[in-house]
């Protein structure tokens, strides 16, 4: 199985996705290739979505809203807290599935570490990093490089384990 995953992000209080992971989008339907089984990510937590529906639903209905057909996405539900999460229920889910290619789609202030964390579940051979171009206002695009740094550096003194 070819492999398209799109990690989430926040989303309002009725479900309207942050700009952020409208770039995602943006680059998921742009690079999507039709062999590929798509894999949302993203449940719940309170900086990112505190409605009562996983994030993940928002950003398949955008993804099917913007043409892409519902029969391209894996019966997956990734209900993550954060990107440790994503890697870790991602490789949960595909484990029992044979794995071709994985493109991992993600913000690309985000990607060094999104792909460090997925590298630990997967063969990096497998991985295709596909970064979105952010749109943010370069001062909510500074803070996020800042958290990002910060995390990344904190996952290279602390690397995960996998099972």
């Amino acid at each position: 199985m070819d492999v398209l995953i799109v990690l989430g992000g926040e989303n309002g209080a009725s479900g309207q996705l942050s700009q952020m992971v409208l770039d995602r989008v943006k680059m998921a339907l742009t690079t999507w290739k039709s062999n590929q089984k798509i894999i949302c990510t993203g449940g719940f937590g309170a900086h990112f979505n505190t409605t009562n529906t996983p994030h993940w639903y928002y950003l398949k209905k955008e993804l099917i809203a913007q043409g892409i057909p519902s029969t391209a996405f894996t019966d997956a539900t990734i209900e993550s807290k954060n990107t440790l999460d994503d890697g870790r229920l991602c490789a949960n889910y595909l484990q029992n599935h044979s794995i071709r290619s994985i493109q991992l789609i993600t913000s690309d202030f985000h990607m060094e570490r999104a792909h460090c964390i997925f590298k630990q579940h997967f063969e990096p051979s497998l991985l295709t990093p596909t970064p979105a171009a952010s749109s943010l206002p370069p001062s909510e695009l500074q803070k996020r490089k800042k958290h990002e740094e910060q995390a990344l550096e904190n996952l290279k003194r602390k690397p995960i384990t996998p099972p």
